[in-house]
């Protein structure tokens, strides 16, 4: 595989200017739902308006302020819900890697959790364990457990009831870093169309190569391993599974097109950020 052309000049301008906006700022994150206590998020408006029958408590459960401000400083938020959120913050809140529509992941100490744990038992509350959203770190092969517990009504099934948000409590001890990056991904796309008559037949073969830059973050132990040593396998790795499942979803689906080569270069790895630290569960 060639590699398309691009000057020194090109390169750092693209280095220059791009932004990794997938680092949570979790403090401030923490601030806000602190300060939202006793305020309507855009999910509760959402029910008021529109199930004010059925849901008359837009909420699952109501914890009194004193219980809600505790359990807010026990965790850490990670991300908010994708659709439930204080209605006046425009700052990004949501990120892919910890939530979904469903739910939101945070981070406690054990002790914290034992605390939250004896909180929700008080109020009633269901907990379960289920696998967490994503691995805390990296470098690890295996996804932490999470304590699950059901937060709101969810506006995007027809029956709100249906499947509620989650907020979910994951136990880390660890100083949590990330590392913002920029890599540059380059593939080659091979298309094929032809049309078959009785008297001949036309086959038309296109090939593409793109090059994009991205950026992106990745989270280790303040006392772990570098991303100098494990990003770049890491993402060799995904570009490989990533090219497999999109190769053999065409063959399956009698697409023309297959991706005949691909590759991923780290060009740039950024200061960390903490993002969690077990000191600031009190």
């Amino acid at each position: 595989m060639t590699d398309i052309n691009m000057t020194e000049k090109q390169t750092r301008r693209v280095l220059e200017s791009l932004v990794c906006a997938e680092m949570p700022d979790t403090r401030w994150l923490q601030k806000i739902r602190l300060e939202s206590i006793g305020t309507t998020s855009n999910n509760e408006k959402f029910i008021q308006e529109h199930y004010p029958d059925k849901f008359s408590q837009p909420r699952i459960c109501r914890l009194d302020e004193e219980k809600l401000r505790r359990v807010y400083e026990l965790a850490i938020p990670l991300s908010f819900p994708h659709l439930d959120y204080p209605c006046s913050i425009d700052k990004k809140h949501y990120f892919g890697r910890w939530a979904n529509s469903h739910a939101a992941m945070h981070l406690t100490t054990e002790k914290g959790l034992n605390e939250l744990l004896k909180i929700f038992t008080e109020e009633g509350l269901t907990v379960r364990i289920k696998p967490a959203f994503s691995r805390i770190f990296d470098y690890k092969t295996y996804t932490n457990g999470a304590a699950c517990v059901p937060h709101s009504w969810n506006v995007e099934h027809d029956d709100p009831g249906e499947m509620p948000f989650e907020h979910q409590f994951v136990t880390c001890d660890e100083v949590v870093v990330a590392y913002p990056y920029i890599y540059k991904h380059g593939q080659v796309i091979k298309e094929c169309n032809h049309e078959i008559h009785k008297e001949d037949a036309h086959f038309k073969i296109r090939t593409t190569e793109t090059v994009d830059f991205r950026s992106d973050a990745t989270y280790t132990a303040q006392s772990g391993p570098k991303p100098e040593d494990y990003l770049q396998k890491m993402r060799n790795d995904r570009d490989k599974e990533r090219v497999k499942d999109m190769n053999e979803r065409s063959l399956i689906n009698a697409q023309s097109m297959i991706i005949e080569s691909s590759y991923v270069t780290i060009l740039k790895i950024g200061q960390p950020v903490i993002v969690y630290d077990p000191k600031w569960i009190k």
